[in-house]
């Protein structure tokens, strides 16, 4: 067989119609829709899952032989720290969607509203909540900025011109012929 060749696959999608006006009345289409892989695509595909099983087992096997070799004191200290770390991980990843949410409510409420794409700038895990306002106030302020100079740009007439003005904007050489005329 070539790599070329291709192998297909069938998915089902199931499509809903409701009428509105009668809540009974239900309809389900299948639709049959073709996906073409290469040969090359498949076995990439599978060489990547057989990767991500085999390095699974492979943090499991050194575990499990490092607690094999520890005495039942060490191994009781070293869950205790394990089981201490992921807890200040999952404490971490608490406050910072505490954090998050308390951004929020800054961005949107009236007195500071702010763009809230601008929060994607925080990292809320290494942040805590006086930081979080002094940042969420320097945000502000520079939005602000940013607004007043881009009103200030497009509000922006030129200057009428009289003579003297058009006169000192002029080159060498159109002041010249000016003056000669």
């Amino acid at each position: 067989m070539e790599n070329n060749e291709m192998v297909t696959t069938t998915e089902t999608v199931e499509e809903t119609k409701a009428d509105v006006q009668t809540e009974q009345t239900t309809e389900t289409k299948e639709i049959k829709k073709e996906k073409f892989y290469t040969r090359e695509e498949v076995e990439r595909i599978k060489k990547a899952e057989r990767e991500a099983i085999l390095e699974e087992e492979k943090i499991k096997r050194t575990e499990a032989e490092k607690l094999a070799s520890m005495k039942t004191e060490e191994k009781l200290k070293y869950q205790l720290e394990k089981e201490q770390k992921e807890k200040e991980q999952l404490l971490k990843k608490i406050n910072a969607s505490e954090l998050k949410d308390e951004a929020l409510k800054i961005a949107t409420s009236p007195e500071t509203q702010f763009d809230v794409d601008f929060l994607n700038l925080i990292d809320f895990e290494r942040i805590d909540a006086d930081s979080l306002n002094e940042k969420t106030k320097l945000i502000k302020k520079v939005q602000d900025k940013l607004i007043a100079k881009a009103i200030s740009e497009f509000s922006k007439e030129p200057a009428p011109q009289t003579g003297e003005q058009k006169k000192a904007n002029l080159s060498g050489f159109e002041k010249f012929l000016e003056n000669n005329k």
